[in-house]
């Protein structure tokens, strides 16, 4: 296991970190890995509400289930916490 520490903004909807998306909606965070679960190349953008792949055009809602394929699978979703001052987040991966 190794846990990864990256920089939190409350206030950004989507960032997108390397292998993680960090999704931060009202009260409801969630962390999604980057990789497209069609053949893994890394989501960077978000577009019209949606998560979308720039190899085969995959596109996610922000739980990570599918909307349009060619990817079926949802991304894969990471368990974190967020630190005390609220400034970082801890990914476990």
């Amino acid at each position: 296991r190794q846990t990864v520490t990256l920089p939190f903004n409350k206030n950004k909807p989507v960032s997108f970190y390397d292998n993680f998306i960090i999704i931060s909606e009202k009260e409801k965070l969630s962390i999604l890995s980057s990789h497209c679960t069609h053949l893994g190349c890394r989501i960077s953008k978000f577009e019209n509400g949606k998560l979308i792949c720039p190899c085969h055009g995959s596109e996610y809602d922000l739980d990570g289930n599918p909307l349009k394929g060619p990817a079926y699978k949802p991304l894969v979703k990471m368990p974190a916490t967020i630190s005390d001052d609220g400034q970082t987040i801890q990914i476990t991966n």
